[in-house]
């Protein structure tokens, strides 16, 4: 598959005052690599829900939230000196762009309108639709959250209430919460401590309350 280009004209304009500091300090080989990366999980993400002619990643927002990402990175390397960002921080900032940005967008409803006779089932995808962004991000998180051990089992979607729960509350979080970087670093860094429960014979998972909303 030939890889997408990474919004050439956005990561070489002058929009960002600093980009040239940017280049310098991650090289744009990278920026294009996180960029080509993300944009390929949204289309994969729109053709597992055969949403190719309803929606489409607009590489202008995809771009400028890369950038914006960096700058954020940048600033925090300087500020902690350190030579680079963990993961769970690398995720919240990037997840908080893209959330921020909304690169994922609506092009054509027409599909969805012709199932005017089933009304409950159109709403219901109206309702998706509206939030597609916070929807794809909830699975690029809960695929990391994921243990990589399949002895074990995925930590997410291995069917126990409270774990079905948290991904439940967490999408009605990033869809109707005011949240920061910051935020969903803890958000990540708290469920990743809890995975120590997955390897002790008691299951807390239940100490969460159902959490349900529509």
């Amino acid at each position: 598959m030939k890889k997408p280009r990474a919004g050439h004209i956005i990561f070489t304009t002058p929009r960002y005052h600093s980009s040239a500091e940017l280049f310098d300090q991650f090289k744009q080989n990278a920026m294009e690599v996180r960029y080509n990366t993300t944009y390929q999980l949204m289309k994969d993400f729109i053709d597992e829900y055969n949403l190719g002619r309803i929606v489409s990643v607009n590489q202008v927002i995809l771009s400028t939230a890369i950038l914006d990402y960096f700058e954020d990175i940048s600033r925090l390397k300087k500020f902690h000196e350190m030579d680079q960002a963990n993961s769970i921080k690398s995720y919240a900032y990037l997840v908080f762009w893209i959330l921020r940005r909304k690169p994922l967008q609506v092009i054509d409803m027409s599909d969805i309108m012709e199932m005017g006779d089933e009304a409950e089932k159109l709403s219901a995808q109206i309702r998706a639709l509206s939030n597609i962004n916070e929807r794809f991000i909830l699975q690029f998180l809960c695929n990391y959250l994921s243990t990589t051990d399949t002895s074990k089992g995925r930590v997410i979607g291995n069917g126990k209430i409270g774990i079905n729960s948290f991904v439940e509350m967490l999408l009605y979080y990033i869809t109707y919460r005011h949240f920061d970087p910051q935020s969903l670093e803890m958000i990540i860094f708290a469920f990743c401590a809890g995975q120590i429960y997955e390897n002790m014979e008691q299951d807390i998972s239940g100490l969460f309350h159902p959490y349900d909303w529509k």
